[in-house]
């Protein structure tokens, strides 16, 4: 499994509840959340981009494969140490 939507309200569920799942293409290491957005590093793999609202089953957005250790995205290639800051970059989604 590669991303979990968990419902952990403990002391009102009495247990932590899952919600829904999406499953990425190799062994999810983390997971980063910005706003309504889910970013799984995918170990070799790359970084798989979900759309994440109200308990619905996480929405697959984009996917960055990992090559020669950087993203490869429609920005170009992206390395940890210098990340795409242009406006084509962006995403409004």
């Amino acid at each position: 499994m590669g991303l979990a939507v968990l419902d952990a309200r403990v002391l009102v569920l009495d247990s932590v509840v899952l919600v829904s799942a999406a499953d990425t293409p190799g062994n999810a290491l983390a997971v980063a959340l910005w706003e309504d957005h889910a970013f799984v590093a995918d170990k070799r793999q790359g970084m798989s981009i979900f759309r994440i609202d109200g308990g619905e089953a996480p929405v697959p957005v984009a996917r960055m494969p990992w090559t020669a250790g950087a993203w490869t995205s429609p920005c170009g290639t992206i390395s940890p140490s210098s990340p795409a800051t242009t406006p084509a970059c962006t995403s409004s989604t």
